[in-house]
């Protein structure tokens, strides 16, 4: 790996923090990325980009809307609603479940099994929407906030995905999923927003200049025996989570 390459990652490190923090502190800024940016730049996308598969431009436009509807929730102040932290919620389920769907149609179940089932188990791990009650304000306030270790579970299972899907991009794909991660550990209420965010501009950067993910990445986990064993790690902790985390709440729903 070159220095020029690591300094590369570094850069997309950074850009995904401030990608958060720009829009935090001026609401324009949230608006040019994720608004007017796409809606400039997706003719020059359609007629340049040819190696988008459907899971590509699904995927690309999930976000992007997701971005969009974050921005809604900031400047319409509808962070006091449970309807949009249930939407939010909603939104991630169907961020991971495009992943369940692509890889479980496309990889053998050796190794699949980690990101479609531990995807579902995932999802039930998944925090509930809970009310602030230490709220000075007096009005209610809803919140939707993940804790260390499903953190740690999000990113752990995106990175298998990424390892299975874009091999060939994976030290970049670290890259995305360290800026959210890095919001975390000074603003820990804000790390969807800044997963959504950061994978947002992500997109827009690879979509826009292309030549930027072609020939550099490194694959950590190549198919066969380390595969199987990332896979079977990371389901094994997905599991741990899920045990931790979301089984009392499956006990709810069926009784």
């Amino acid at each position: 790996m070159s220095f020029d390459y690591v300094i590369y990652l570094i850069l997309i490190v950074v850009l995904g923090v401030l990608s958060f923090e720009l829009p935090k502190r001026n609401i324009f800024f949230g608006y040019l990325l994720f608004v007017i940016a796409p809606l400039f730049l997706t003719p020059f996308w359609i007629s340049t980009v040819k190696d988008f598969d459907l899971f590509g431009w699904f995927k690309l436009y999930s976000v992007i809307l997701f971005s969009l509807f974050l921005l809604v929730m900031e400047t319409r102040q509808l962070y006091s609603k449970k309807w949009a932290w249930v939407v939010v919620s909603i939104l991630v389920i169907i961020n991971i479940f495009e992943a369940i769907l692509a890889v479980g149609l496309s990889h053998e179940f050796k190794t699949n099994y980690a990101v479609t089932i531990g995807g579902a188990l995932l999802v039930l791990s998944l925090p509930r929407i809970e009310i602030n009650l230490e709220s000075k304000r007096k009005v209610v306030e809803y919140y939707w906030r993940f804790d260390g270790p499903t953190v740690l579970g999000y990113s752990l299972w995106n990175l298998l995905f990424c390892s299975l899907f874009y091999p060939q991009h994976v030290f970049i794909q670290c890259a995305v999923l360290l800026a959210p991660v890095i919001v975390f550990l000074y603003h820990n209420k804000s790390y969807v927003k800044a997963r959504v965010y950061s994978l947002t501009f992500y997109y827009i950067c690879y979509m826009t200049y292309p030549p930027l993910n072609q020939g550099k990445g490194i694959q950590i986990i190549e198919t066969g025996k380390g595969t199987e064993i990332a896979s079977l790690l990371i389901f094994a902790y997905l599991l741990l989570l899920f045990f931790l985390k979301g089984k009392d709440r499956v006990r709810q729903i069926f009784t």
